[in-house]
């Protein structure tokens, strides 16, 4: 059972992911110098946490709890991250 404390654990982990850029883990095949660029231009909606699998798993758990627990953590921030 999702407790009003493990949702707020939870989405606090999350909402800090979703929004450092660096350290990131870069994984491209570079063509040329034109393909080297930072994280927010290389996957625009994607781009925090340590690398693009983790950003992704991060807002699938806010989307989550915001279906289980939608006023129980931090609903406004998590929002806006989604946005």
């Amino acid at each position: 059972m999702l407790t009003l404390s493990h949702a707020q654990s939870f989405a606090s982990v999350a909402l800090a992911n979703v929004v450092t850029e660096y350290p990131y883990k870069l994984d491209q095949l570079l063509t040329d110098g034109r393909d080297l660029a930072p994280p927010r231009r290389l996957h625009p909606v994607f781009w925090g946490s340590y690398d693009w699998h983790s950003s992704v798993e991060m807002h699938w758990v806010l989307v989550r709890l915001r279906r289980l627990a939608p006023g129980g953590f931090a609903a406004s921030e998590a929002r806006a991250a989604l946005g």
